[in-house]
């Protein structure tokens, strides 16, 4: 993916959306990386410690979390990728439609 024209569309700019896309892609990864050191923390048995219980409970709460926030990283990730799809496709079109509309003028 090279570095695009300035035409705008939608008053965006290609490079604008792929900069964005990283930064999701970034948040994305952030994400799922956060979302697998909460999950399956393995805290110790309910009865080694005072408050067992509840560590129990702490542990199936982070777990249950984690597993969200990695399917929202993962989410985020590909919106990622469908928006610098986007920007290709509509790249590619504007550059064809150009050298069709250059090979006519021969």
């Amino acid at each position: 993916m090279g570095t695009f024209g300035a035409e705008k569309v939608f008053g965006i700019t290609p490079d604008e959306v792929v900069r964005a896309s990283s930064e999701l892609d970034g948040h994305g990864s952030a994400l799922r990386e956060t979302g697998k050191s909460l999950s399956g923390g393995g805290a110790p048995p309910r009865d080694c410690l005072p408050g067992g219980l509840a560590a129990e409970y702490l542990e199936i709460a982070a777990d249950r979390v984690g597993k969200l926030a990695a399917a929202e990283g993962s989410s985020t990730g590909s919106a990622a990728s469908e928006l610098r799809i986007f920007v290709d496709a509509v790249t590619g079109a504007e550059s064809g439609s150009a050298e069709r509309l250059g090979g006519r003028r021969r």
